[in-house]
């Protein structure tokens, strides 16, 4: 049986490779459509996934602290 570290890093691999492939076939949908401004949009996303994915991350955490703790300017509610 697999432990449980490995099972997660696999998870996270298959998120992150699914997001990419995501993002590059809808890529190439909008090419099809000769969206060229939005293909290149989800192409990008796709190449960047991990960063966009890390960042979105880092902004979620954030936004979490800052609804915790009103006194630090929380989120009006």
């Amino acid at each position: 049986m697999p432990c449980r570290k490995s099972k997660v890093i696999w998870e996270i691999g298959g998120y992150t490779a699914q997001g990419k492939r995501g993002y590059l076939l809808t890529s190439r949908l909008e090419e099809e459509q000769h969206h060229d401004t939005e293909a290149g949009l989800f192409r990008r996303l796709s190449e960047r996934f991990e960063v966009c994915a890390l960042g979105l991350r880092k902004v979620r955490d954030e936004w979490e602290e800052l609804r915790a703790d009103p006194a630090r300017g929380g989120i009006i509610g």
